[in-house]
């Protein structure tokens, strides 16, 4: 039946045609959708990152880099330390260069926090605490505020870590790192303009808050230590022996 009307319509048809008479009554009929021998031609999909995470997660975005940034599978970290602190931020530097303003928002909070991390690691093996025991008390800590919250507890004269560095600085870290949870939840998408302005500010900080590290402990987390595999706790111990 299909081939008699295909015929009385004298009409050829093949993948490419559109459809004409003939092929509108031989649906109508027989409540086809499409006829039995012609194909459906699927369109490709774009792969294109509609927002932050996406885009980080994007091998074509690491390869603009002088290398891979984030992490791969045989990696913990964005970068490691031994990377060193001037090539961290020739990293972002090419972030902000290539237009990327999300991106090189998200790696200066993550390079502050890691400083911060690391100083703080310092202090808690500083104060006799074995590195096993340090690595856990830092990988308990979730977030800036956390790691401030625990700084007097490890600090020398438990001194705050707003005490160390200057109270400016940390609002502007403050404030990197909430719009930085923002995009990377994608809980709001923020403008290049206000990602590379809040980028600059918060280098200039990190840059001050690095410094003022180093004047007081002598070290801002961008040098390897040595592991520490006992402890020196209770030296003067006020427990009392049997």
């Amino acid at each position: 039946m299909v081939g008699l009307i295909k015929k009385m319509g004298q009409v050829g048809h093949d993948e490419t045609d559109k459809p004409d008479g003939a092929d509108k009554l031989i649906r109508l009929i027989f409540g086809f959708n499409r006829l039995p021998n012609q194909r459906v031609r699927k369109k490709k999909k774009k792969a294109v990152p509609n927002n932050v995470q996406s885009a980080i997660a994007s091998k074509s975005w690491q390869l603009r880099l002088h290398g891979p940034l984030l992490p791969t599978k045989k990696e913990k970290s964005m970068y490691s330390v031994r990377l060193g602190y001037d090539k961290a931020i020739k990293r972002i530097n090419s972030l902000i260069k290539g237009g990327h303003h999300a991106e090189s928002l998200v790696t200066t909070v993550f390079t502050a926090e890691k400083t911060l991390r690391r100083t703080l690691r310092f202090l808690i093996v500083s104060c006799g605490f074995n590195t096993e025991i340090a690595e856990k008390q830092i990988k308990k800590l979730k977030g800036i505020d956390a790691i401030k919250n625990n700084w007097e507890y490890y600090s020398p004269e438990h001194k705050k870590l707003t005490e160390v560095v200057n109270q400016n600085d940390w609002r502007i870290l403050r404030e990197a790192a909430e719009i930085r949870n923002k995009l990377v939840h994608g809980e709001k998408a923020f403008d290049k303009a206000t990602c590379k302005k809040m980028t600059k500010e918060l280098l200039q900080a990190l840059e001050n808050i690095k410094t003022s590290l180093e004047n007081e402990y002598g070290y801002s987390g961008w040098k390897s230590l040595k592991k520490r595999e006992k402890s020196i706790l209770h030296t003067k111990s006020l427990i009392k022996k049997k």
